[in-house]
């Protein structure tokens, strides 16, 4: 299984990343939490969009791929 996750704000891209989780047997479930980091162009234009980003993470598996949405507000 593949993860990939996107965080924009306003449309702009800020951070990206993707992982491999491996075969999980069914039922079973993984978390993972990051901290990221973003440079100071990112930190403005977040501020700018009153603190709101949008996460978008897509996971693949052999028996297709669903994405998850979720908006926050961060500063």
């Amino acid at each position: 299984m593949r993860v990939a996750t996107e965080v924009t704000t306003d449309g702009s891209l800020v951070w990206e990343g993707r992982s491999d989780v491996g075969r999980l047997p069914a039922g079973e479930t993984v978390t993972r939490t990051r901290t990221i980091e973003v440079g100071y162009v990112d930190a403005a234009r977040i501020k700018a969009n009153d603190g709101v980003i949008r996460i978008e993470t897509t996971v693949r598996t052999a028996g297709g791929t669903q994405t998850f949405t979720e908006r926050r507000t961060v500063a």
